[in-house]
């Protein structure tokens, strides 16, 4: 358990580059099958779904601030650009990051 743990720890700090799950796997010296189940037992999802929240989490927090743009937000989440940032912000939010943001003004 301490390794699953240790696992939501290294993608809590880098989610947004975070380690395929083989490599995850390496570092932890564990199986990837074990990790993955593991993950799932103790987070209750799957470390991709994590590390989604994660990304969105930390999104929404930056969508208040006005000085950055939705480029460098989805940048600073891990996002290789606006197109797949606003894609998942979709699904899981419901709504364009700049919608919201356009909401958060008023």
């Amino acid at each position: 358990m301490q390794r699953i743990h240790e696992a939501g720890k290294i993608l809590r700090v880098n989610f947004h580059r975070p380690p395929t799950v083989r490599g995850q796997a390496s570092m932890l010296a564990m199986n990837e099958n074990t990790l993955k189940y593991g993950f799932h037992s103790v987070y209750s999802t799957s470390i991709h779904q994590y590390v989604m929240q994660l990304r969105m989490a930390k999104a929404m927090g930056l969508m208040g601030d006005c000085s950055l743009s939705i480029k460098q937000i989805a940048e600073s989440v891990g996002y290789a650009s606006v197109p797949h940032l606003t894609r998942a912000f979709k699904k899981v939010k419901g709504v364009s990051p700049g919608r919201l943001r356009s909401a958060l003004e008023r």
